[in-house]
């Protein structure tokens, strides 16, 4: 895994930790790809309004809404991928 890589899903799972609450012993790299809203992780559509704003303002990035319902931004490794895709452009 890249060091980009892994800076960006520390960044993903602290939002998940801090301001979402998620239990810290379910972020392993076995739940990478499970679902944020399923029994796993348990969150809300409330909870992944909050992890996707709170990820446009952390990376300074605007995320296709689309991509949220096309289940793209339903996963960690989903989330980082789309980070680092064309498809978050850029603020800057």
């Amino acid at each position: 895994m890249t060091n980009e890589k892994q800076n960006i899903m520390d960044v993903i799972i602290n939002i998940m930790v801090d301001k979402l609450k998620v239990n810290p012993d379910l972020i392993n790299e076995e739940n990478y790809d499970k679902a944020l809203t399923g029994k796993v992780f348990g969150l809300r559509s409330l909870d992944l309004m909050y992890l996707f704003l709170e990820i446009e303002k952390q990376f300074n990035v605007r995320i296709d809404t689309s991509k949220i319902l096309d289940y793209e931004f339903n996963t960690i490794n989903g989330i980082t991928e789309l980070i680092l895709s064309t498809e978050a452009k850029s603020l800057s």
